[in-house]
């Protein structure tokens, strides 16, 4: 396990703090520094994301029968939070018209 903290820490040198989505192994790494009981500030600082990512992270993913976070679970949940949010959908010139001339037969 101690090879990938190594690695996750060298993929995070850049410390860039823009948004992304976590990955299943920035997950681990996040799982893996909670058991060693590292706070939520020095993971964010490890892990190379905002405090209020880790924060939401943990919110939403913690599972209060087993007082955990685990990764795979978590990354299960994002999965299915984002199948079931609803998607932007696109109404063209075409479709608009479409709409409008069957409203007006009804």
């Amino acid at each position: 396990m101690s090879d990938l903290i190594t690695f996750v820490r060298l993929k995070t040198e850049e410390r860039t703090l823009k948004y992304k989505q976590l990955t299943l192994v920035k997950r681990y790494y996040i799982s893996t520094l909670l058991n060693r009981g590292y706070k939520q500030k020095e993971i964010t600082k490890e892990v190379g994301v905002y405090l209020s990512t880790i924060s939401r992270k943990l919110r939403l993913n913690y599972l209060n029968f087993s007082k955990m976070y685990k990764a795979d679970t978590a990354q299960a949940q994002t999965a299915l939070r984002h199948k079931k949010k609803a998607k932007n959908s696109v109404l063209t010139k075409l479709i608009e018209k479409y709409i409008r001339t069957k409203l007006k037969d009804d």
